[in-house]
């Protein structure tokens, strides 16, 4: 059985800290301790993982520095037991035999970094001090989740490659007048993109309407769409939203596509004034229709000029924090603190598949704001379907590809298989 989980210290950031200093050759152990005691820390040193465990179940460490070929327990069964005992403590680890498989283990396992032999003094100390303020930040339970850079469009979260290429789309459709398509399931975030689309474009000081193409009356629908001879359309001038567009009735389907095509596309000018405004057409769909496609083809062909499908958040798990964190900032008082969350709600957080996407997560920030734990977002915090979230599985190495030297194992892990392949046949 293993001790009592200690309690990380709280070094503050690169001040003294005291450091487990694990490696099989003593000349090494005796070198790096002599670095990191010069830069004012405390080192205990260990010459095999056996004695790391004893010594972490008996005393609190800032950080663990460890070598990964040791025998009987080399670096990857470190970490995996220091896992077990205290979750959130730094561990770096170093080698001159890293190899994909130790790499895709290691991050799996929350390394906080990996450092190639032979080890450059000046990079290791800033790998140290990078370890310790990391540290110091989970002890106060306050790793900062800054979303600014998360956020190209406001309201927008887009750190994943899937919605960075939405993105990329609708910096090029906004200031152009087509209607675009937004595909997506339940909860993605259709309308979210929708209201960014009307809100950067030179209509964002006139109205944006959404409209439920299944729930509205036919006669409801068509005047909000085309007015009454009385009254002007519900966003004229400004942007309209049809929702469920498939299910519009075939009648109005007819009517929107003939005042579909009598429009181009045509980049709007601010300062032109219009003589008639005209509103600009988005819609969304589930799922592109079956049994009526013969009904809408034509206005499909209108109305999805531009087809943007929006990931569901599933397949976007770089997303989720900034998402929690920009549905707390929604939620809290204008200078109120983001409660601090804690790496095991995290983790809760990243594993859970979010079957009901961004509107799953919203709620799920509701409750946790409502079942704070000592003021902190724990896994505790969250609904129960979250807390029994079993983690990702660990993926297959594919290969035994050596580190390039003075590569982080982020650097090394984010090249893609291709490139690296090309560049062992140069």
């Amino acid at each position: 059985m293993l001790n009592a989980v200690p309690q990380v210290r709280q070094a503050a950031g690169s001040a003294m800290a005291r450091i487990l200093l694990v490696d099989d050759e003593v000349l090494i152990l005796n070198v790096l301790k002599t670095v990191l005691a010069g830069d004012g820390h405390e080192v205990v040193t260990c010459q095999d993982g056996e004695q790391a465990i004893k010594e972490i179940q008996k005393q609190t460490f800032d950080l663990v520095i460890s070598d990964i070929r040791m025998i009987p327990i080399d670096g990857i069964e470190l970490l995996r037991r220091i896992r077990s005992i205290t979750p959130s403590l730094p561990v770096i680890l170093m080698t001159g035999y890293g190899t994909v498989k130790s790499a895709i283990e290691a991050l799996h396992l929350d390394v906080f970094d990996y450092i190639p032999k032979p080890i450059r003094v000046q990079d290791f100390l800033h790998v140290v001090t990078q370890a310790l303020k990391y540290g110091h930040a989970i002890a106060d339970g306050q790793i900062s989740l800054d979303i600014s850079a998360a956020c190209p469009f406001d309201g927008l979260v887009a750190v994943s490659k899937s919605m960075t290429d939405v993105c990329s789309i609708l910096r090029r459709v906004i200031p152009v007048d087509v209607p675009v398509l937004l595909i997506g399931e339940f909860g993605s975030g259709r309308q979210t993109v929708a209201r960014t689309i009307h809100s950067s474009s030179p209509r964002k000081d006139a109205k944006f309407v959404a409209l439920s193409c299944s729930e509205l009356p036919q006669p409801l629908l068509e005047t909000a769409l085309f007015g009454d001879g009385i009254m002007p359309p519900a966003a004229a001038g400004g942007t309209i939203l049809l929702k469920d567009v498939n299910m519009m009735p075939p009648e109005t389907q007819q009517r929107l596509e003939a005042v579909l095509s009598q429009r181009g596309a045509a980049i709007k000018d601010k300062n032109a004034r219009q003589q008639e405004p005209e509103s600009r057409y988005l819609g969304t769909i589930t799922d592109f229709p079956s049994s009526r496609a013969s009904e809408s083809d034509h206005l499909f062909r209108r109305i999805k000029a531009v087809e943007i499908r929006i990931p569901p958040l599933r397949e976007r798990p770089e997303d989720v924090l900034p998402l929690v964190v920009m549905a707390l900032r929604k939620r809290l008082a204008k200078d109120a603190p983001i409660p601090p969350i804690t790496s095991d709600a995290q983790a809760a957080l990243k594993s859970y598949p979010w079957p009901g996407n961004v509107s799953e997560l919203e709620k799920a920030v509701e409750h946790a704001l409502a079942n704070l734990d000592a003021g902190r977002i724990t896994r505790k915090s969250l609904p129960q379907r979250l807390q029994a979230a079993v983690p990702a599985t660990l993926p297959q190495a594919k290969d035994d590809r050596a580190f390039g030297k003075n590569k982080s194992l982020k650097e090394f892990l984010s090249k893609p298989l291709m490139n690296l392949k090309q560049q062992k046949k140069e």
